[in-house]
């Protein structure tokens, strides 16, 4: 419950925001999604996790709470599960409704998570998502990194490509326009358009 404009003024020192948590599930996710890519807009990049709130275990495909975190980590240990969280090396889905995978690379060597300095104004981004559900999609997400701080505390993005199922199987090598500041990021759309699942900006 911090408004977006407070955060922005006290610059406040996190590793980790929770994104994915709401009662609502999906359909109220976009305004955590637009606080995140606010933050990303002014260089304070964030992991971006998701929290289940279920303190019984019981019922859990009724409640509209119900997010979960992977990290992509070499072992399943408090060290490698942390060493991967703060590297943005995780994504997030809604159980129930995305049990695939979420990666990216940027130029073939740069993991998803990252932070990249250089002259470079375009890119390649290798996508990599798993298990799409029926009629589902993958948004790529693009926002500029301008530092406009409180003055404009909006996210500044667009969605610069959607792919379905088979257009996923043959994007290869995705051309990006990096030219200024800016980040991408990935979000897994169920069949009704809902965001059901992203992965950490580079």
């Amino acid at each position: 419950g911090v408004p977006i404009a407070t955060l922005l003024a006290q610059q406040t020192a996190a590793d980790m925001i929770e994104v994915g948590y709401g009662l609502g599930g999906p359909r109220t996710i976009g305004g955590q999604l637009g606080n995140w890519d606010t933050l990303s807009r002014n260089g304070l990049f964030l992991t971006g996790n998701g929290a289940f709130d279920d303190h019984s275990g019981q019922g859990w495909d009724q409640k509209g709470n119900r997010y979960y975190t992977a990290a992509w980590s070499s072992r399943v240990a408090q060290p490698e599960l942390l060493d991967a969280l703060g590297r943005g090396r995780a994504y997030v889905g809604y159980l129930g409704s995305f049990a695939g995978t979420i990666d990216m690379a940027l130029d073939g060597t740069i993991p998803m998570g990252s932070v990249v300095v250089g002259p470079a104004r375009t890119r390649t981004m290798r996508i990599d998502v798993t298990d799409l559900p029926d009629g589902g999609a993958v948004q790529l997400v693009r926002g500029v990194v301008d530092r406009a701080g409180v003055a404009d505390p909006t996210p500044g993005t667009t969605v610069v490509k959607t792919f379905g199922a088979t257009d996923l199987q043959n994007a290869g090598a995705v051309p990006l326009d990096v030219s200024g500041d800016c980040f991408h990021r990935l979000q897994v759309l169920d069949g009704a358009g809902a965001v059901v699942g992203y992965g950490q900006p580079i």
